[in-house]
């Protein structure tokens, strides 16, 4: 667990710890389990680092949600500190993108390379439509929606 000031963060590392580091953001409504299968493919190559977000399911312990971007950013700067890296290669899924695509652009001096995955409100801002039709499909899945 790595403590900051929105709490207590759940952070898996797998590889070398010399190895170059990566760090891998969840989708929204997910954790770092998501990230499973490739931390197993990465941590031959570089040193893994996937935490679960704060205010999403997994293991970290919220004691307060980050109120806008850039107290999300400070989330991860305070992440990295916690497991000793300065400078990381960052992948994100949707919601993870988000954050990943935040970090960059206004702490750029972390990100030494950038991956975003199926961009959620990155390029475009998610509309209400959006939200009506993912919403109930997420809540009640249905087999014609699959």
């Amino acid at each position: 667990m790595v403590p900051t000031r929105f709490g207590l963060t759940h952070v898996s590392v797998a590889g070398d710890a010399s190895a170059p580091p990566v760090l891998l953001l969840h989708g929204a409504g997910a954790s770092s389990a998501m990230w499973g299968a490739m931390t197993c493919l990465l941590r031959s190559s570089y040193r893994v680092i996937v935490p679960d977000e704060v205010g999403e399911v997994g293991r970290s312990e919220l004691d307060r949600m980050p109120k806008n971007a850039a107290e999300v950013v400070e989330w991860v700067r305070e992440v990295l500190q916690g497991v000793g890296h300065r400078q990381v290669a960052v992948v994100g899924m949707s919601y993870g993108a988000w954050i990943a695509s935040q970090v960059a652009a206004e702490a750029p001096e972390l990100v030494s390379r950038l991956v975003l995955v199926s961009p959620a409100g990155v390029f475009a801002p998610l509309t209400l439509g959006f939200a009506a039709r993912v919403i109930p499909a997420v809540l009640y899945p249905t087999e014609s929606m699959i």
